[in-house]
């Protein structure tokens, strides 16, 4: 059922009518994030875990919108604190969505908090964002005891 509500909620924001579809050029990229799992399977967070992440990001080039990742745990390779992770992301807004793959690593603090560091690369997208293309790293910060994390994202993005 959950899958269900995913696959429609994508359903719906792909077929947003479309924007008008101006040059490509290159834009540089900021974007306030919010997010938390939404569900997870398969012992997350240990390796070969997976999750469904959702959230809010509030970003100067593509405006408000929703994310929803899904990553899964790959590796602990510099000991008990660190974990690496791999998986997509589609950022949905009211002009298309950006979709983008990405690899990050979480560390843990010792205030028992976790910090969080995301790259990744536009892949396409739907719409104004159907041939994007781009970078971006992801910085941010999970509390302990929270599930939310917060953080920052920027780079470049060709629409």
């Amino acid at each position: 059922m959950f899958h269900t509500r995913i696959i429609c909620l994508i359903a719906v924001l792909a077929a947003i009518g479309p924007a008008s579809v101006a040059d490509a050029k290159t834009r540089q990229y900021s974007a306030d994030i919010t997010s938390s799992a939404l569900s997870t399977a398969d012992g997350y967070p240990g390796i070969g875990g997976s999750a469904f992440i959702t959230g809010t990001m509030e970003s100067d080039a593509l405006g408000s919108g929703a994310i929803l990742d899904h990553v899964t745990v790959t590796g602990q390779p510099y000991g008990l604190p660190v974990f690496t992770f791999e998986g997509t992301e589609v950022d949905a807004t009211p002009r298309g969505m950006l979709v983008s793959e990405l690899t990050g690593y979480t560390v843990a603090r010792d205030d028992g908090g976790l910090d969080v560091v995301i790259t990744g690369h536009f892949t396409g997208g739907t719409e104004r964002y159907r041939n994007a293309t781009g970078r971006y790293r992801f910085t941010g910060t999970i509390p302990e005891g929270s599930t939310e994390a917060t953080g920052h994202s920027r780079g470049r993005v060709v629409f």
